[in-house]
């Protein structure tokens, strides 16, 4: 029985050093064969954009700014990343993201520039679907004159190509999962009123072409108790109104 267990436990062992070391050469293949360059065919490559809103600090009701950690999550489909499933059961792989070539999607209205929180890394499935997630630190100008108020402040971040209009790379419309506040931190000092994504295009550097953008919005206050007044009823009527149009 002893002899048995032995055999039995080095044969996991083999398994599990045969499935790491396909592994290790899965990753090598892909980062040789991974191109930097859009993949580009006939069609444009289409980006699914969704935003995770994690915290807001620096909030600075002088200067109109605010700063906010999201978790930006970016997929599409790459062609040249594909493999065979039966030839190789290994799936998903990670790549080093500069291995790849990725989204070059940013935030038009940033006030200072953004600041990544992570290494960045890619998950690449056998069916050539690319998943890219970021944690960022970003700050953005905004009205916050009623941050202190029970109607709150409301914010964007607009986010769009930085080199590509329509004819090489599109926004996926955005859906119901595609801006959450279920991670918001809760020790936070503010509390999340309302929140909406928006899809829509504008032409930039005389394009011919439109560029797909999508916006984020969110309303936001200072936690009840913490006013620096109390809300009229005017107000009162005006935040509920807010919310039921951004439902």
């Amino acid at each position: 029985m002893a002899k048995l267990a032995l055999l039995s436990l080095l044969f996991l062992l083999a398994g599990s050093e045969a499935s790491d070391s396909e592994y290790r050469d899965k990753v090598d293949e892909l980062t040789r064969q991974a191109s930097k360059a859009l993949p580009f065919f006939e069609d444009p490559v289409e980006v699914s954009l969704s935003m995770s809103l994690r915290s807001l600090f620096d909030v600075d009701t002088i200067q109109n700014k605010v700063s906010f950690v999201v978790w930006k999550k970016e997929s599409w489909d790459d062609t040249g990343l594909e493999w065979d499933d039966e030839e190789s059961e290994v799936s998903p792989v990670n790549l080093k993201a500069k291995s790849v070539w990725q989204p070059d999607t940013v935030s038009y209205n940033l006030v200072r520039r953004e600041e990544s929180l992570a290494p960045k890394e890619v998950v690449v499935y056998s069916s050539g679907k690319v998943e890219l997630s970021t944690p960022l630190r970003l700050t953005v100008e905004c009205d916050l004159g009623g941050v202190e108020t029970y109607s709150g402040a409301t914010c964007e971040l607009v986010i769009g190509s930085w080199n590509y209009d329509v004819r090489r790379l599109t926004l996926a419309d955005p859906t119901d999962e595609s801006f959450s506040i279920k991670e918001f931190s809760k020790a936070s000092k503010y509390e999340v009123l309302s929140y909406r994504v928006k899809k829509s295009a504008s032409y930039f550097r005389s394009s011919k072409k439109p560029f797909d953008i999508i916006t984020f919005s969110f309303a936001f206050r200072l936690k009840y108790g913490d006013y620096s007044r109390p809300p009229s009823k005017r107000e009162q009527k005006r935040s509920i109104r807010s919310f039921f149009q951004h439902k």
